[in-house]
């Protein structure tokens, strides 16, 4: 304000007050002094910079200052991430859950294995046996402790199985139709076996049009991109080093099937998953899930080159599925 002006405002002790001006302080005191032949002339001070008081005032003015600032855009940028918090290359992470240290082990285990479909639910004790990329041996058990009721192997020949109760043995190709015939397998085998390793199925990784990751719930996301418009994404937690879901869309964005790969546990030096389901939500299967949660798993060396060939008995029946 002016040197003129009737009042100055200042903001001392943390708001304003009203100072008079040189005359005003003049005629105040002469009036209130009592004594006629005396006049008090004052001139009014401006606290110094140098107290501790306008100090304060000077800590809150700049406080003001960059409030203003955030208010009206003027906020520091944010700094680009830093190098180690960068998101993996999608490739890189595919190529880690390829199974390719899998290769030629053998996956044994003990293993309760559920059915739920529109049918009802089924469930049976089996003792399993796999090998990427398409081995199986499956030995059935009945509800009451007994002897196996259903022997089951499949290779790149085909397949073979023993009915003990029917004195049946069957063989035929390795196809879906026939399998399922006795199994519940809702996904093809080549697929189911690397998911219970806690691995990426083939199809993940063949016949992609494009790769990308993105976080989503905390996990790192895979969207791989097919012909046709289908859609498989996979998702893995990076801190354990762990496979936990697949899922496949079709071309519209609804959700097919997924697998839900749970409980890894330590195996051989390895962390393979001890509970693996595997559901429908589209298609001829919708509302079917399987359910394979394993007690007992082991690791080898696959060098047993007959597990997963059956011998035919003598005396059985033989049936030819093709």
């Amino acid at each position: 304000m002016t040197t003129g002006s009737r009042t100055m405002l200042h903001l001392f002790r943390g708001g304003p007050c009203i100072i008079p001006s040189r005359k005003v302080a003049r005629r105040r005191l002469r009036h209130s002094d009592g004594r006629r032949n005396r006049v008090y002339s004052i001139t009014p001070r401006l606290p110094s910079a140098s107290r501790p008081d306008c100090l304060v005032h000077v800590i809150y003015g700049l406080v003001a200052l960059c409030l203003v600032s955030l208010a009206t855009g003027c906020a520091p940028k944010k700094l680009p991430p830093e190098p180690g918090h960068e998101l993996p290359n999608p490739a890189e992470i595919v190529e880690r859950f390829s199974g390719k240290h899998l290769v030629g082990m053998d996956l044994k285990g003990l293993a309760r294995v559920t059915l739920r479909s529109p049918q009802g639910i089924f469930a049976s004790t089996c003792l399993i046996a796999a090998r990427l990329p398409f081995y199986l041996r499956v030995e059935t058990f009945p509800p009451i402790i007994g002897p196996p009721n259903l022997f089951f192997s499949l290779n790149g020949k085909g397949i073979k199985v023993y009915v003990p109760d029917q004195g049946a043995f069957y063989i035929g190709g390795a196809t879906k139709e026939n399998i399922t015939r006795f199994l519940p397998f809702c996904l093809e085998v080549e697929e189911m076996i690397p998911l219970m390793m806690g691995v990426l199925p083939p199809s993940f990784r063949q016949e992609r049009t494009a790769l990308k990751g993105v976080t989503a719930d905390g996990l790192y996301r895979i969207d791989a991109g097919k012909y046709g418009g289908e859609t498989q994404s996979c998702f893995v937690d990076l801190a354990r080093g762990e496979l936990v879901r697949v899922e496949s869309k079709d071309s519209g964005g609804r959700l097919i099937h997924t697998a839900n790969l749970r409980n890894y546990r330590p195996v051989e030096g390895m962390t393979l998953p001890q509970d693996v389901e595997l559901r429908y939500e589209e298609g001829d299967l919708k509302e079917w899930s399987l359910r394979v949660s394993f007690s007992d798993v082991k690791l080898s060396l696959g060098e047993d080159k007959d597990l997963y060939d059956l011998e035919i008995p003598s005396g059985v029946d033989l049936l030819y599925l093709d």
